[in-house]
C-alpha cells in the first residue's frame, strides 16, 4: 500500500489548531468534526467551525480523493500534539475509510507503507459523519475591509489565534475589520496558510465613545508627573 491509496492524508501539525474551533456539542452533527476536501491547485483544505468562530487551512502537501467530515477525538488530539523522545523527521495521518493514523511517514513517502508498531504512532476507528459541511464561501464572499473604530471579540475566541501558527515557527498575524457588527478575520503562518475568522459580540450602544477606565487614566497621570520631575532635574543640572 502506498500513500496514496489513502482516502486523504495531511499533516499532523494542524490538528491542534483544528480542535480548538470543533463544536463540542452542537446538535448540528456536521460541526463535530473537520472538514477535508481537495484543493483545486493541490493540496488539500481543512477546517473546523463551532459557529462563532472558524479557522481554514490550506496544507499544499495534503490530498484528497473527495469531501469528507471525520470526527477527532481528545485521545487522537494528544496524539498528534505528543513529543517524542526520538525526533521523527515526517509525519503525516492517513485515513483508509474506517481507521485514522498518525505514522511516521511524510506526505510525499513513494514506496511501499509497512503499518505496524513501529511506524503508526496513533491510529483510531473514525466513522465519517453525515451531512453538509457550513458553505464558507458566503463568508469570504465581497469582503472589503473598512476603518473601524471599535469590535466586541470574546477574548477566549480571539485567544485561539496563537494556535494559528506553524508550530512555534512564527507568530505575526495580519487581522481585518469590516465594521462593529460585522467578523474579523485574521491570516496567518508562513504560507498565509491559515484563515481565522471570528464572529462580534454586541456592545453596549450607551459607550459608543472611547473612554479609558480610571485605573488607566492613574498611568496617564503618574507618567505625567514622572516626566515633569525630569524636566525639572535637566533644568537644575544645566542651571
Amino acid at each position: 500500500m502506498e500513500v496514496s491509496d489513502f482516502k486523504f492524508g495531511f499533516s499532523p501539525i494542524y490538528v491542534n489548531a483544528l480542535s480548538k474551533f470543533i463544536s463540542k456539542n452542537d446538535v448540528r452533527h456536521h460541526m463535530r468534526g473537520i472538514s477535508i476536501k481537495p484543493h483545486p491547485c493541490g493540496g488539500v483544505i481543512l477546517s473546523a467551525t463551532d459557529g462563532s468562530s472558524l479557522v481554514t487551512i490550506h496544507d499544499d502537501l495534503g490530498f484528497s480523493d473527495g469531501e469528507y467530515i471525520i470526527p477527532i477525538s481528545a485521545k487522537f488530539i494528544a496524539a498528534a500534539k505528543k513529543k517524542h523522545s526520538k525526533p521523527v523527521p515526517s509525519q503525516s495521518i492517513l485515513y483508509d475509510g474506517k481507521q485514522l493514523f498518525i505514522t511516521i511517514f511524510g506526505l510525499d513517502h513513494d514506496k511501499d507503507l509497512e503499518l505496524d508498531a513501529d511506524t503508526v504512532l496513533h491510529t483510531e476507528f473514525a466513522k465519517e459523519i453525515d451531512g453538509r459541511f457550513p458553505h464558507l464561501g458566503s463568508i469570504f464572499e465581497d469582503l472589503n475591509p473598512i476603518p473601524t473604530q471599535r469590535i466586541g471579540l470574546d477574548p477566549k475566541l480571539f485567544g485561539r489565534l496563537k494556535h494559528c501558527t506553524d508550530a512555534g515557527k512564527y507568530y505575526g498575524a495580519e487581522c481585518y475589520f469590516f465594521g462593529e457588527y460585522n467578523s474579523l478575520i485574521s491570516i496567518s503562518g508562513t504560507k498565509r496558510q491559515f484563515v481565522t475568522v471570528i464572529m462580534p459580540m454586541r456592545l453596549d450602544q450607551s459607550k459608543s465613545t472611547f473612554e479609558l477606565p480610571s485605573h488607566a487614566k492613574v498611568h496617564v497621570d503618574l507618567y505625567h508627573a514622572h516626566k515633569a520631575a525630569l524636566d525639572a532635574e535637566k533644568l537644575d543640572k544645566a542651571a
